[in-house]
């Protein structure tokens, strides 16, 4: 049997059975895609002021994020806890700091022999600078470098100025040269200041430094007692 091919108008003509597309019901479409509603703006605040210390920014930011993360069902949940946690960690920070702070409130002096330990009640209303200091000057306390509370010696006091004198003028011998010039010479004027007590006294002292050397060339000398603060002169 001899084969014909197809003519070529039916060749390419689908049979009947080949697939076609399926229209979609009239009026209706597909559902659009939603879009991710994407990581909460309040809970991003929030972990960058907890990183930066803004405790009140960080506590308040994550509190908002976290009910706008759970309503809005955003993503930033973590962040927002994160910045609670770090806020708070802030605050024990503040708090340990302070106790410590208060609990160290005591006689201390720094090795150099400068005047620079706290305690006892300081007077904010008449302070002197160290520079001001004169002899028989009553301090409620000798907290910081540049200025003290001078206080009446009828009140318990910390310390009391029992001398004070200039060193030689000239170029600038020096730090170590400087303190034993101030040791040696407070020394011997608390033997003629108080010489009933000078063997039970703590001595301090402030002296210049290189940068005041050639506006300021005074010691300062000051008695304390180490038992703590004490009422009345040396002299009485």
């Amino acid at each position: 049997m001899t084969q014909q091919p197809l003519p070529q108008p039916y060749a390419s003509q689908p049979g009947p059975y080949t697939a076609q597309p399926f229209p979609p019901a009239p009026g209706f479409a597909p559902p659009p895609q939603q879009a991710h509603p994407g990581t909460n703006g309040f809970a991003i605040a929030s972990l960058i002021f907890g990183i930066l210390g803004g405790v009140l920014f960080a506590t308040v930011f994550g509190i908002v994020g976290l009910v706008q993360t759970r309503r809005r069902r955003q993503r930033g949940k973590g962040l927002a806890i994160t910045g609670l946690v770090l806020a708070g960690c802030w605050v024990t920070a503040i708090i340990v700091g302070v106790a410590i702070a208060v609990a160290t409130d005591d006689t201390s002096a720094d090795a150099s022999g400068r005047a620079g330990f706290t305690g006892g009640v300081a007077d904010a209303f008449n302070r002197k600078s160290f520079t001001d200091l004169q002899v028989g000057d009553c301090l409620g306390s000798l907290e910081g470098r540049s200025s003290v509370p001078v206080v009446s010696c009828g009140r318990p006091h910390k310390g009391e100025v029992y001398a004070t004198f200039d060193l030689p003028r000239g170029a600038y011998p020096g730090e170590k040269a400087v303190e034993k010039q101030a040791n040696d010479r407070c020394t011997e004027e608390l033997d003629r200041y108080a010489p009933d007590g000078a063997d039970t006294l703590d001595v301090y002292y402030q002296y210049p430094d290189e940068n005041s050397w050639f506006l300021d060339r005074g010691v300062r000398c000051i008695a304390s007692d180490p038992k703590g603060p004490v009422t009345g002169s040396l002299r009485d």
